[in-house]
């Protein structure tokens, strides 16, 4: 608990807040395109899960989370007001 306490003392005071108070419309490519990798990637790892596995169903889901995920991060680095905002990742503290 102390150290938490420290740690969130520091980055208080150590990272930067960089919000807008623009309001940002909800970008709804985005959410699609994330929401269904995302649902691919989860039903293709449960589906290699199970008992009686089919193999290929889950293979192709899980092609099919990797194709989604793609093409959302490549949206997102084009859009102007993208759902997940992955230049942030380029910020030394992130």
């Amino acid at each position: 608990m102390p150290l938490g306490i420290a740690a969130l003392a520091c980055a208080w005071r150590l990272v930067r807040n960089t919000c807008s108070d623009e309001a940002r419309p909800l970008d709804w490519t985005g959410f699609f395109l994330s929401g269904a990798a995302l649902t691919c990637l989860l039903t293709g790892t449960e589906a290699a899960g199970q008992q009686d596995a089919h193999f290929m169903q889950a293979g192709l889901l899980l092609l099919a989370s990797v194709a989604l995920g793609a093409a959302a991060w490549t949206y997102a680095l084009r859009a102007a007001h993208p759902l997940l905002d992955v230049t942030t990742l380029q910020v030394p503290t992130f």
